[in-house]
Order: C-alpha cells, then sequence, then structure tokens
C-alpha cells in the first residue's frame, strides 16, 4: 500500500493539469443557465416556507414567539377600506438562513 505521502503527490500530478487546461467558454450558455434559475424555468422550485403565525416552532432560547398587532382594520376617514398589522418574531423561528458568523465568536 503506498504512503499518505505518495498518494498526495500522485493525486496533486493528475488533478492540477486538468484545473490549468484551457476551457472553451459559451458564455451565452452559461448567461441562459443562470438566468434560468432565476425565471423559474430551470429547474424544479421546492417551496420550504413555513408561515409566521401563533403555530410557528422557534429554538426553545427564543420565548418571545410570534406577536402580531391589529394596527388598523376598517374604513378610513376619506372612505377607503384598509387593513394593517405589525408584527414581532423571534429571530431563530419560520423558514429563514443564518449568517456564517452566526456561529462563531
Amino acid at each position: 500500500m503506498p504512503r499518505p505521502s505518495s498518494l498526495l503527490v500522485v493525486s496533486v500530478a493528475l488533478v492540477v493539469p486538468a484545473c490549468a487546461a484551457p476551457v472553451d467558454v459559451d458564455t451565452a450558455s452559461s448567461t441562459a443557465a443562470v438566468a434560468s434559475v432565476f425565471d423559474g424555468s430551470g429547474g424544479d422550485w421546492i417551496d420550504l416556507t413555513h408561515s409566521f403565525s401563533s403555530e410557528t416552532l422557534y429554538w426553545p432560547t427564543d420565548t418571545s414567539g410570534f406577536q402580531l398587532e391589529r394596527q388598523s382594520y376598517g374604513v378610513t376617514e376619506g372612505g377607503w377600506f384598509y387593513a394593517s398589522n405589525a408584527f414581532a418574531s423571534a429571530e431563530h423561528g419560520g423558514t429563514h438562513l443564518d449568517a456564517p458568523i452566526h456561529f462563531a465568536e
């Protein structure tokens, strides 16, 4: 069995030339592929959204939960119907992404 250092040398010797080889890039195709991600035609979208409500799951230390306050609901002085709410929520609930710094000091 070869020593690990020998395997590393062989691996590098095989990979480096492949990385340095010229690649013919079709810019129009690349641009179209990237655009297809954003216009929805580049694959299937899977909605992982979880709604914010009193049923939303939160990280155990986030005890404030979901708070909904009705700001306005009804006909305004000008005769228009208007509905408005305000909500507050702990940051670790529902569907979200954390920045990498979130897990570092």
